[in-house]
């Protein structure tokens, strides 16, 4: 098992690690056709504001990822890659016909933004972010995820950042988070998250280090 910053060759592993995992797809259930896509849209978008990334490579797959941020500054660079990936995405999916209306998708991506740039902003000034951190079943439980996490607060320590926030929904493993002394800050309901279940499906986790 080795530990690598993330690198553009590992996309379809990465997307398929973040698939098998994440039941993020049912947000999308009626209006893509494609579930690896919008993973590695995920994935993509998610690496925009993610300044230190790092992977767990075992035989050429990708067996754990963990993407962070601790650069909130929305600069016209980041604005730029954003464009081009609504461009290069948006090209794949219409022209090749993997979406059920237009106006679904663009009201969906619209509500999942603002739902994100709320939690940012309100948390922000507790200086980093994880935005996305998965492991596979075949290494839970081996601590490969513990020294993900210790290795980003040692990050944090050395820019001298001495708290972390989160989002994270009912779909993942979000008691992960209680066992590694976060709190829990916030549960709400998103129907971005699970339209079909009107409940509690959101989580903000906070941690000081």
């Amino acid at each position: 098992m080795i530990e690598i910053p993330y690198n553009k060759k590992y996309l379809n592993s990465t997307s398929s690690l973040v698939k098998e995992t994440w039941p993020y797809y049912n947000s999308y259930y009626n209006i893509i056709n494609d579930e690896l896509l919008v993973y590695k849209a995920l994935v993509e978008f998610t690496l925009i504001d993610s300044n230190y990334t790092k992977l767990l490579i075992n035989n050429d797959k990708v067996e754990a990822l963990f993407f962070a941020n601790t650069d909130f500054n929305n600069n016209f660079k980041k604005k730029v890659k954003r464009l081009l990936l609504y461009l290069k995405y948006g090209f794949k999916i219409l022209i090749l016909r993997k979406i059920k209306p237009v106006n679904n998708v663009i009201k969906f991506f619209r509500e999942y933004k603002t739902l994100l740039n709320s939690i940012s902003d309100s948390y922000k000034e507790l200086g980093s972010e994880m935005n996305l951190f998965i492991t596979s079943k075949n290494i839970r439980g081996k601590n490969y995820g513990k020294k993900l996490l210790n290795n980003f607060i040692d990050n944090c320590n050395n820019q001298k950042i001495k708290s972390v926030f989160l989002l994270t929904d009912k779909g993942c493993n979000y008691t992960y988070y209680d066992k590694r002394g976060f709190k829990c800050e916030k549960e709400f309901y998103s129907r971005v998250l699970d339209k079909n279940n009107e409940e509690i499906n959101g989580f903000i986790y906070t941690k000081i280090f």
